[in-house]
């Protein structure tokens, strides 16, 4: 039935739209939170792959005058079961950090989608307020 496997990836995207934060929401969207600040390119870059049983994601730090990221994940991947499971976590990666391991899971066939990944400077992080 394509009808319902349509509607699977429908759901799915909605529930990691739902788990991200607003400001991560904003941050994909590349809708500037600042009125004169421009976005730039982060210097964390991230692979994902899923086969033969297991999953695994690196990241590396590329820009070596940017301070530590601490970057947050979520990643689409499907079961041997064909079942789809999103993992999600979260990671500091240190200024030079080359091919680091950020996650590794078994029993995985392949990836639903890519992994999501949204990184900030360390120290930069929203802080959470009380209503």
């Amino acid at each position: 039935m394509p009808n319902a496997r349509f509607r699977s990836v429908i759901t799915l995207a909605q529930m990691i739209l739902l788990r991200l934060s607003a400001w991560s929401c904003l941050a994909i969207l590349q809708i500037p939170v600042a009125s004169s600040a421009i976005a730039a390119p982060s210097p964390v870059r991230c692979n994902g792959a899923a086969l033969s049983g297991g999953a695994q994601m690196l990241c590396s730090h590329t820009q070596p005058r940017a301070p530590a990221q601490t970057c947050t994940y979520s990643w689409a991947l499907v079961t041997l079961e064909n079942q789809t499971n999103v993992v999600s976590g979260s990671f500091l990666i240190q200024a030079g950090a080359s091919q680091r391991q950020v996650y590794r899971g078994t029993g995985f066939d392949h990836a639903a989608f890519p992994p999501i990944v949204l990184c900030q400077p360390q120290g930069r992080a929203q802080k959470a307020t009380n209503p």
